[in-house]
Parts: structure tokens; C-alpha cells; sequence
């Protein structure tokens, strides 16, 4: 029996020294649609902030694209954002306003050398 659990915990510990965590760092690119001016596209992009500011890591690993499968959903965070009003025309003689949220951020990954 001791044995094992020697054993057991050999092996437990060596794959261990296989599997470790890595910080990944991203953006995404958040477009609202388009309002009358260029205050209210202004407005909008502060409360898309303001929204994922308060946001949980795991609710922002739900909501901000990820591209990993061993994603540690509660290790997302937001590192910066920036807000860009884009003016544009659909038809002639009516131009919108759009916000673009630009946001970095990380999250951690489970990394797993035996595959």
C-alpha cells in the first residue's frame, strides 16, 4: 500500500512539471450602430466602457472573444480601452456616427506540454 501511494504521487507530480500557465494578451474591436452625432456615438462608447469595467473576469470571458480552449475563465481582465467616433454615409447627404471600443486584455491559460 505504501507503495502506492508513492507511486501515486510520482506521478502526480510529474505531470505537474508538464502542465504550467501562461498569460495570453489580445484586443477586440467593439462597433455600436450609428447615431445623429458625434456626442451621442461619444456617450455610447463611455458606457460600453463603463459596462465592461464592471463586468466579473468571468462574465468578460464570456462576452470578450477568446481563442483558447484551456481558458481559466476567471483570470480576464481588461488592460486598456480606447473610444474612436467614426463618422460615416450610408446615402448622400446623411451621415452617422459610430464608436469603436477598442479593448486589450489577458486572460490565463491552462498549458498542457503532453499533447
Amino acid at each position: 500500500m505504501k507503495k502506492l501511494a508513492i507511486i501515486a504521487s510520482t506521478l502526480v507530480m510529474s505531470s505537474t512539471v508538464f502542465a504550467g500557465i501562461h498569460t495570453l494578451t489580445t484586443n477586440s474591436t467593439i462597433k455600436s450602430e450609428g447615431y445623429q452625432s458625434e456626442a451621442q456615438a461619444l456617450d455610447a462608447g463611455y458606457s460600453i466602457m463603463d459596462e465592461l469595467n464592471s463586468e466579473s473576469p468571468y462574465t468578460l470571458s464570456q462576452n470578450i472573444q477568446t481563442t483558447n480552449d484551456y481558458l481559466l475563465k476567471n483570470s480576464t481582465k481588461i488592460r486598456d480601452m480606447e473610444v474612436e467616433v467614426e463618422k460615416y454615409s450610408r446615402t448622400r447627404g446623411e451621415v452617422e456616427y459610430r464608436v469603436i471600443v477598442d479593448v486589450d486584455y489577458e486572460y490565463k491559460v491552462r498549458k498542457d506540454r503532453r499533447d
